[in-house]
This record gives structure tokens, C-alpha cells and sequence, in this order.
């Protein structure tokens, strides 16, 4: 009869990077929702037992509490590995680096038109991406810096570092580059579900996880061919205030 091995052999067996990488990344991406919707809650909590003001900067400010969620979870697991060298990469992008940022656009619009051709001829219920606070924004430019401070320098960022830096990093580490970004962007589509959820938007729910699908996908193609989070962060805050560019952009042609 065959000995049982040791416990302490059975316990040092460690599975295969293949293996931990993508749980790695499920479990990330688990913490950063449930710390997103406690934060998103404690902040209606917040507002609804103190007399925090009703204005467009604290509504610009408190918009982006699941994005400091996310950077405790990024920042939690960068201590725990010790190694900050190899996920948090917020290097000064080169002039290549900012012609990825311009191509980000036309791919986004090219992927945004096919997942809207494919999915209406499916009969799949679509939706609008562009956020809907932006007409506000844009009729109120006294607001403009803060957007850019919060957005831009901070909200963007912190979740790249979790998704792109974190995620997508330590998927590196056991796959190739396309395998890692599509399973970033599983991941990074995968968070969105409780909060479509909350919102109300099960009947898109389809075309919603394709879009922030695709845009995972492009996201950590810009990391990936940068090297550097400042990227992918400045295409996603452009993202969210595309319609506050937009409006400006329009009115500046107008004028001219």
C-alpha cells in the first residue's frame, strides 16, 4: 500500500502560475466591487445624515468613490507583493506613446459600431454609453478644474493601476500578452455587472458588458504597447468626459 505523502509536502505544493494568475485576477476584481458598493454606499449614508452640499462639485468629487475603492485594493496588493516597480508603471509617455492615444479613438469607435451592428442584428437591447452628467458639466465650466483634477489626475488612474497595472500585470506574469488582456478585460467587464445591476439597466445588461468589454480590451492594448498607465488613464477620463469635450469642441468651432 502507497504512503500517504507528508502533510507539509501535500501543503508546499504550489499550483501552477496558470492557475493562480486568473484567480489572482477573480479575486481582485471581487474585493475592488464589494469595496466599490460599500464605498458608493457609505458615501449615500454620508449624505443623507450630514449636511454635505448639493452641487455639481460634490456631486463631481463623490462620483468617484468606487475609484478610491479601487486604489486601496491596488494598493493592498502592491504592498503584499513588495514589488510596486512591476505593477504601478506611470511613466512619462514618449511621442509614440501619444500617437497610441490618438488611435485609442477611431478602434473604440470602429469596436463601438460592430458590437452595435452584431448585437441589433441579434435583436439584443442597446444602449448609450455616453454618461449622462455631461450636458450638466459642460453648462457649468466653473466646475472644469475639479473635473480635470478628479477625473484626470485621479479617478482614471486609479483604476488603470488596478486593471491594467495590477490585473493585467499579474496576468502577465503567467500568459502572453493577448491572453493577459482579454482576461483583464473579463475582469475588468465582470466588475461592472453589480452596478449595472444597481442602476436598473438589465434589459442592455448584454450591451453594456460588451462595451466595457471592448473598452477593456483597448485599455490594456494601450498598456501594452506603451508600458506606461498614463495612457490608458488619460483615454479613459477622456472617455468619461467626452460629452463635456464635446460640447466645448463645438462651440469653439461655432465661434471660429
Amino acid at each position: 500500500m502507497a504512503l500517504r505523502k507528508p502533510l507539509r509536502d501535500r501543503i508546499d505544493r504550489v499550483p501552477p502560475d496558470w492557475i493562480t494568475a486568473p484567480a489572482t485576477a477573480l479575486v481582485l476584481t471581487a474585493c475592488a466591487a464589494a469595496a466599490a458598493l460599500a464605498a458608493g454606499e457609505g458615501v449615500r449614508v454620508a449624505r443623507d445624515a450630514l449636511p454635505l452640499p448639493e452641487t455639481l462639485a460634490a456631486y463631481v468629487v463623490f462620483s468617484r468613490a468606487a475609484q478610491f475603492a479601487f486604489l486601496v485594493v491596488a494598493l493592498g496588493y502592491v504592498a503584499y507583493r513588495g514589488t510596486p516597480e512591476r505593477y504601478v508603471r506611470f511613466g512619462r509617455p514618449s511621442w509614440r506613446d501619444l500617437g497610441w492615444l490618438v488611435a485609442f479613438f477611431p478602434l473604440l469607435v470602429l469596436a463601438s459600431g460592430i458590437t452595435t451592428s452584431v448585437l441589433g442584428a441579434l435583436g439584443i437591447p442597446l444602449v448609450s454609453s455616453a454618461g449622462s452628467t455631461g450636458p450638466s458639466l459642460a453648462e457649468h465650466p466653473g466646475v472644469l478644474p475639479l473635473v480635470f483634477v478628479v477625473y484626470f489626475l485621479f479617478g482614471a488612474p486609479a483604476e488603470e493601476l488596478l486593471f491594467r497595472g495590477v490585473v493585467q500585470g499579474r496576468l502577465r506574469e503567467a500568459f502572453s500578452a493577448a491572453p493577459a488582456i482579454v482576461l483583464a478585460a473579463v475582469c475588468f467587464a465582470l466588475l461592472h455587472v453589480p452596478f449595472y445591476l444597481q442602476s436598473g439597466e438589465t434589459a442592455a445588461l448584454t450591451n453594456l458588458l460588451a462595451q466595457t468589454f471592448y473598452g477593456g480590451l483597448l485599455f490594456g492594448l494601450l498598456y501594452e504597447r506603451t508600458d506606461t498607465l498614463v495612457v490608458p488613464a488619460a483615454a479613459h477620463a477622456t472617455m468619461w468626459s467626452w460629452n463635456v469635450l464635446a460640447h466645448y469642441a463645438t462651440a469653439l468651432a461655432a465661434a471660429i
